[in-house]
């Protein structure tokens, strides 16, 4: 089932994609982590009158076989935005697509831990994901961090 829900999301992009391989991530911490946040996010949008918590399928692609890793096993991380390669268009951060041919362009190749494990020889590797999302903005290149939603009674952050 999984396989079929992204691969209908691969499809859904003007470009036709080819699943090769699906290798399902699930870090107990993470997710745990990830539990509090989304909780933490529905009281914040209810106490601003602000709905709920959005929860969309997005891609991201890393560039280098070695963040690869790093992510699977720490997740995503911020710091990595600042490195002199990062394009921060919208400012300082992680990126994701709802279609994969934005993500496309960043995908590196298959590490050689994946090609062992069965990813084909010249497959490239873009992660999927479910991305929370309160409330949005455009940023700017020159932002560290995204301002504060103006109405929210918490302080908090567009995402």
């Amino acid at each position: 089932p999984e396989a079929q829900v992204v691969q209908s999301c691969m499809t859904s992009s003007e470009t036709q994609y080819e699943l090769k391989g699906l290798w399902r991530i699930q870090n107990a911490k993470l997710l745990r982590r990830w539990s509090t946040y989304y909780a933490e996010l529905q009281r914040d949008l209810r106490e601003d009158c602000a709905g709920a918590p959005e929860v969309r399928m997005v891609f991201h692609g890393c560039r280098e076989a070695k963040n690869v890793n790093n992510i699977a096993h720490y997740g995503f991380d911020n710091m990595y935005s600042a490195s002199d390669d990062s394009v921060n268009l919208y400012g300082h951060g992680v990126y994701f697509a709802q279609h994969l041919e934005r993500s496309e362009p960043y995908c590196c190749p298959s590490p050689k831990e994946l090609v062992q494990s069965g990813a084909p020889l010249g497959s490239r590797i873009a992660f999927v994901g479910v991305l929370t999302v309160g409330s949005c903005t455009v940023g700017r290149a020159s932002e560290l961090r995204p301002p504060r939603v103006p109405a929210s009674k918490s302080g908090r952050r567009f995402d």
